[in-house]
Parts: structure tokens; C-alpha cells; sequence
């Protein structure tokens, strides 16, 4: 068990979806999965790691070990654990698209970042959905990124700032009644890749299909058990006609 730090200034969430460090030799550089079930993760592609350990709310740690992985886009790797995670273990909710119809483009809205050192910080995004163009391809892969700039609203001054390079794969969330909606993975790109620098990626939204078919081909009979779970939005108003 690990100690539970009753003043981390979030704790009033849980954040059992993050893994808190990988069961690599050197389990410090940062790789991390998020958790969409109880027995399925996303990453970064070109970040992965063989296992990952989550904790729940109580301090209990627990190890498991990535068994099947499946490129769902050019940066976003879904994987299947060889065990469930209990109860006490909360996937993240994963939004669609119709979340553009309550958020816009989400320009200025702060969100929960965790760094590579799984530090939570709030970073205010730039936008939800921009495009790129993959070099040489000429197909369209939708991401989202954040501004670099700190929250000059917020009030905890102390969990401001911006993340760094070697954050590939850390979740970005945005909280919604206090559920962690996951919106994207961290992924700074590098030359010859259309997420160079400054971009978060790929979105979720545009993604659900895909992952969910994933998982279900994965989990054959026992499917049911494995859908993704999606963030209420009914409570709010819809800023988007679509």
C-alpha cells in the first residue's frame, strides 16, 4: 500500500485511472496509462510499457500486465490487461463528439494534466478539435491542445504550470461533477510528425467507435462488462447546433 497524502490538493477526486508509475527497470522515466475500463488502458504509441501499477482511493497498489495492444490512431494505443482491476478501481469517463456541443472549442476551459512525474497541474485550453494534415498523406487526424500559458484565474496558484517533454501518454482531463473526463493523451510530437511541439493527442471523441469495437472483439461473450462509460452532460446546455 502507499501512504495516501490527505493534502494533495485534488483529493477530493479519484484518480485510480492514472497509473502512478510502470513496472519497467526504471520506473521513473515517466511512462502512463490511463485506465477507460477496468481491464483496458490508452497510451501514447511511441511510449508504451509492458505493465503499469494503479492506485485506488485507499492506497492499494496493484500491478498488471499488458497482454494484447492496438493502434487505434498514429499516437493512440489502446491495450487489454491480463487481469480486471476491482471495484475500488475507477475507469475514466470517455466523451464523443456530441461533447463539441456543450463545449464549443473549448477555448480557455482548464483542465487536470498530470507531468512525468504524475504531479497534477491545470493548464486552460486553446482548443479542442485542430487538424492536421500527416505529412505525405494527405489524411486528417484531429487533436487537441492546450495553451502553455499559465491559468491567471486560478486560484490555487501552487498547481499551476506547464508540462514537459517526456510526458508522451500522461491523461488531460477535464472535470465534469467532480468525474474525470478524459480528453486526450500528452504527445509532443517530433520532426516529421504532424504533433510537432505544442499539441495533445488524439482526441478521444473522435476515437470512441474504434476503441469500443476494439475492446468488444477483445472481450468476446463477456463484452457487456468492458463498455465505456460516458460523461452526463444533460444538466448543461448545449452552446452548438449541430
Amino acid at each position: 500500500m502507499l501512504i495516501v497524502n490527505t493534502n494533495f490538493w485534488a483529493r477530493d477526486l479519484d484518480l485510480s485511472c492514472v497509473s502512478v508509475w510502470n513496472t519497467s527497470s526504471s520506473p521513473t522515466n515517466g511512462r502512463t496509462a490511463t485506465l477507460i475500463t477496468r481491464k483496458h488502458i490508452v497510451m501514447a504509441t511511441h511510449w508504451p510499457a509492458n505493465g503499469y501499477r494503479f492506485c485506488d482511493a485507499n492506497g492499494v497498489v496493484l500491478t498488471r500486465t499488458v497482454v494484447d495492444r492496438k493502434v487505434i490512431s498514429d499516437d493512440l494505443l489502446l491495450g487489454q490487461l491480463d487481469v480486471p482491476l476491482p471495484d475500488s478501481f475507477k475507469p475514466a469517463h470517455v466523451p464523443s463528439t456530441n461533447i463539441f456541443c456543450y463545449l464549443a472549442a473549448g477555448k480557455y476551459l482548464p483542465t487536470l494534466c498530470f507531468n512525468q512525474e504524475k504531479g497534477a497541474t491545470v493548464l486552460e485550453l486553446a482548443a479542442l478539435d485542430s487538424e492536421a494534415t500527416r505529412i505525405g498523406g494527405g489524411h486528417f487526424y484531429h487533436y487537441g491542445h492546450a495553451s502553455y500559458t499559465n491559468l491567471v484565474s486560478a486560484q490555487r496558484c501552487n498547481v499551476r504550470g506547464a508540462t514537459v517533454d517526456g510526458n508522451s501518454g500522461c491523461p488531460v482531463f477535464l472535470v465534469v461533477g467532480n468525474e474525470l473526463v478524459l480528453l486526450f493523451s500528452n504527445h509532443l510530437g517530433w520532426v516529421g510528425v504532424e504533433t510537432w511541439s505544442r499539441h495533445w493527442g488524439p482526441m478521444l471523441p473522435f476515437h470512441v467507435e474504434a476503441v469500443q469495437n476494439q475492446i468488444n472483439q477483445w472481450e468476446g461473450t463477456n463484452a457487456s462488462q468492458y463498455q465505456l462509460e460516458q460523461p452526463d452532460f444533460s444538466s448543461f446546455r448545449e452552446v452548438v447546433n449541430q
